[in-house]
């Protein structure tokens, strides 16, 4: 999905298989972004499955209890925006318009 967000030392990509499509993310910097945005047309469902940060794995616990799909104006899914966890891998189950 996006390998050229430098500046925050992120990359993201989706994974596939015939039951569903995973987003996966990498934060490679020590910095929280609460209010992180991807482009990604056509979501309609995004829930986190799995995060690195969880404190059971020593991480600091910053996770996406409730992530925010982004729409243009004319109501259709571009994006979405959901807190980027420090040091962290980020696995999201995603579900897009048919």
């Amino acid at each position: 999905v996006d390998f050229s967000d430098q500046h925050n030392c992120c990359i993201s990509y989706l994974r596939k298989s015939d039951q569903q499509f995973l987003f996966c993310v990498h934060n490679f910097s020590a910095n929280w972004l609460p209010n992180y945005v991807i482009h990604l047309p056509n979501v309609i469902r995004i829930v986190e499955v799995f995060n690195t940060d969880k404190e059971e794995y020593g991480g600091s616990g910053k996770g996406n209890p409730s992530i925010e799909i982004i729409n243009n104006l004319q109501k259709k899914p571009i994006g979405v925006q959901f807190q980027l966890s420090p040091l962290a891998t980020m696995i999201f189950e995603v579900q897009f318009v048919s």
